[in-house]
């Protein structure tokens, strides 16, 4: 699969010079996977893309837990490169332990580590976890935080049940 046809398959728009700017503010032409095998990566862009799966997990949540509320989050520190989540509230921004949704993609020097999660904000609680490690020059790395982004947009019965023991 070309880095191309990753992007169209993800629904990622192409940063092309149809799209000044593209994505994020990139004024980089071309494409996320093509940028990474120069070690250029848009973590803009790849934010957009993990955003873009969790607002379809916020709906999916929305519809099945009347008066619920998420919160879209972005953080970057010295320990990781990118953490794009969601925060889940059963009905009130205040209470004690939503849910955390989210990717977190640590660089480790040669290789990339990244970690879709669903856990109790406060509690620390890990409902779900799942991690992969990638060689930086791998051609499929961003492609793989896409798919994970995947399985979490998809688990909202996890996301629901978890909601509901931390309201308990």
């Amino acid at each position: 699969m070309s880095s191309r046809s990753i992007e169209q398959a993800h629904g990622i728009p192409a940063d092309d010079a149809a799209q000044p700017g593209g994505l994020g503010g990139s004024s980089r032409p071309g494409n996320l996977q093509e940028h990474a095998a120069r070690g250029e990566v848009d973590w803009d862009r790849i934010h957009a893309a993990v955003q873009t799966r969790l607002e379809e997990l916020g709906t999916k949540i929305s519809a099945a837990a009347s008066g619920s509320l998420s919160r879209p989050g972005r953080t970057v520190a010295p320990a990781f490169a990118l953490f794009s989540h969601h925060v889940f509230f059963r009905a009130s921004l205040d209470e004690d332990d939503p849910i955390l949704v989210g990717v977190t993609i640590r660089d480790e020097g040669a290789c990339y580590r990244v970690v879709g999660e669903i856990v109790g904000e406060e509690t620390g609680r890990i409902h779900f976890e799942e991690e992969f490690k990638s060689s930086k020059d791998s051609p499929d790395w961003i492609n793989r935080v896409i798919l994970l982004a995947d399985r979490l947009a998809a688990s909202e019965a996890l996301v629901l049940a978890a909601m509901a023991e931390s309201g308990d």
